[in-house]
């Protein structure tokens, strides 16, 4: 796995609006917002796939980004494409992203608010060593349903 800093903001559209990956970061609402901004940090996420010309080649699997709250807490976020789930891909991958803003960022923490119903990103943030701050009850809507979001945080200092 490769992650490597970009500000191809065509590319993240386009993962995105993948259809798998736009059910799982839009609400009701359905827009995309993606933004361009210094303090916003965009990774891809390639891994190496075999080619019949080399014997791999970096193929794009996602991406993870950084958004920031404030000056010194940024809000982390992962797509992966589907045929790169669910082989500890995004596990690596935000660690590695995570990694890079502890030490090269203001940052001294992460929070993250996924919906109740996103098992996958609840438990991803619990095997990053994330701690339950709290629930956000009926705040985000999907398919016409209110969901309570699971607030989570993760302090620079407790990083590894």
């Amino acid at each position: 796995m490769i992650i490597e800093r970009t500000e191809d903001l065509g590319l993240i559209e386009r993962i995105c609006l993948d259809a798998d990956v736009f059910r799982w970061i839009t609400d009701d609402d359905a827009r995309l917002y993606l933004n361009s901004h210094p303090r916003i940090h965009y990774f891809l996420v390639k891994v190496e796939e075999p080619s019949d010309i080399v014997a791999t080649v970096p193929v794009t699997a996602g991406f993870v980004a950084f958004t920031p709250e404030n000056v010194c807490t940024w809000i982390p976020h992962v797509a992966l494409l589907l045929p790169y789930r669910g082989h500890g891909l995004a596990l690596n991958s935000m660690k590695a992203g995570i990694d890079w803003m502890f030490k090269n960022t203001g940052c001294e923490k992460l929070t993250g608010r996924p919906a109740s119903y996103n098992t996958r990103m609840i438990a991803l943030f619990h095997k990053l060593g994330f701690h339950q701050e709290g629930l956000c009850r009926d705040s985000w809507k999907k398919d016409s349903v209110l969901y309570d979001r699971v607030c989570f945080g993760m302090e620079k200092a407790r990083w590894h």
